[in-house]
């Protein structure tokens, strides 16, 4: 992440799939933007020690940005970003993510799911690495 290789291969793989050239750097054009962009605020000082990410997946469904059956379409412009990570220190009123929603009321609902989806506790914890081994 860091040197941004990985950004170089995400546009690489884009591209083999068939889609745009340079995909990262035009993404606003590629995408649309939903109608709301929520923040989910922290309620209380503390460590996140644990993020449910099933039930993220499961409020991106609620939100259309993914299927519960095989005919259901997708809405591009829904889901979750700038999502808080495992281990972060945070404060009352810092950021835990961004909802992007079609309305206030799927925003609002998705934002109870959410807060339910993260864990905050006063230690620190475990501060494993994200990347267990290196394979090849």
């Amino acid at each position: 992440l860091a040197s941004g290789e990985a950004l170089v291969r995400f546009n690489q793989m884009v591209e083999a799939l068939g889609g745009p050239v340079g995909f990262s750097h035009s993404i606003d054009v590629h995408v649309p933007c939903a109608s709301v962009v929520h923040e989910v605020l922290s309620p209380v000082d503390g460590f996140i020690s644990r993020i449910d990410t099933r039930s993220l997946g499961m409020v991106v469904v609620s939100l259309g940005g993914g299927r519960s059956h095989p005919e259901d379409t997708i809405d591009l412009a829904v889901g979750l970003d700038q999502i808080i990570r495992v281990g972060e220190g945070i404060r009352a009123g810092d950021l835990l993510c961004r909802i992007h929603a079609s309305d206030t009321s799927a925003a609002k609902q998705a934002e109870v799911a959410v807060l339910a989806a993260i864990l905050i506790d006063n230690d620190p914890g475990d501060q494993r690495s994200a990347v267990l081994e290196a394979v090849g």
